[in-house]
């Protein structure tokens, strides 16, 4: 079924392109009241299934501010234009939290329309969805900010390059975590070129980390993180 639903301040709903405004679904207070005593709400998180952005309709618009901090888009079809077109409808500039999953079609998601889009994003979450054997050079050239968190789950066809892994990681936050999910025939050949510039134990002074389906984690090795290498070439400075 498609629909629409927001929940913080206020949850409404919307089924086939239209808002339905139960009081049951009022969570809390709204921020603001005007003179007329008309509430207006602003929600932190809206879901979308199955709609496509041009077919959101919004009556009560005139009491709603939609600007979300998070979303969840399902069973969609990520067309080209997608992001654009629901960033037309819903204010999309804040939202820093994304998740994106169960792709309805076959076009593959256009990761530099979503950053654009989503310009503050932080966190993002793909399951699911048709990437690019590129996803990983789009998503670093793409990205506003750096990344808190990246969890990939469904077909990755492409192989990961681990030098570029680890330029990755280093554009990411200090305690940037990716969560990978790979086929088990996959892993072995994967686990072999991570030993390269990752370390299965974590070292004192490392933080970003790898977690291959859900329970094989890795740590970018200090030696090749160059916030880890700046850090203990000052403390060398002060030592001598």
């Amino acid at each position: 079924m498609a629909s629409v639903a927001a929940s913080g301040n206020w949850e409404p709903l919307l089924n086939d392109s239209s808002c339905n405004m139960p009081q049951d679904r009022i969570l809390n207070k709204p921020f603001i009241s005007d003179v007329d005593t008309d509430s207006l709400y602003c929600p932190s998180w809206v879901t979308i299934t199955g709609v496509n952005p041009q077919d959101i309709a919004f009556d009560f618009k005139p009491n709603f501010i939609m600007e979300p901090t998070s979303m969840t888009l399902r069973k969609c079809n990520f067309s080209a234009n997608f992001f654009t077109d629901l960033a037309s409808k819903i204010d999309t500039s804040n939202v820093r939290f994304l998740q994106v999953f169960h792709q309805i079609g076959s076009d593959i998601l256009n990761i530099s329309d979503l950053f654009a889009n989503f310009p503050k994003l932080t966190c993002l979450s793909l399951s699911n969805v048709v990437l690019s054997d590129t996803w990983m050079h789009d998503i670093f050239k793409s990205q506003k900010r750096p990344l808190e968190s990246l969890s990939i789950a469904g077909p990755v066809l492409a192989e990961l390059d681990v030098c570029e892994l680890a330029t990755f990681f280093n554009k990411q936050q200090q305690t940037f975590s990716f969560y990978l999910t790979v086929n088990d025939t996959v892993f072995p050949s994967l686990k072999k070129s991570l030993a390269r510039k990752f370390l299965r134990r974590k070292p004192e002074n490392a933080s970003r980390k790898l977690t291959i389906n859900k329970t094989e984690v890795f740590y970018l090795n200090p030696k090749f993180d160059h916030r880890a290498v700046r850090t203990m070439q000052k403390q060398n400075k002060k030592s001598k």
